[in-house]
């Protein structure tokens, strides 16, 4: 989806740029309670 395209390629910018891995798995963790919320059953 264009969602997880955005969220790969940001995670991806932010890793070059020198975000902790600690930092990004937040943001990975907060975009799977996202997709959590707004995905049916």
């Amino acid at each position: 989806t264009d969602f997880m395209g955005t969220l790969m390629a940001g995670l991806s910018a932010k890793a070059r740029a020198g975000y902790s891995l600690e930092r990004l798995q937040e943001s990975v963790l907060l975009a799977g309670d996202v997709l959590e919320r707004l995905l049916p059953d």
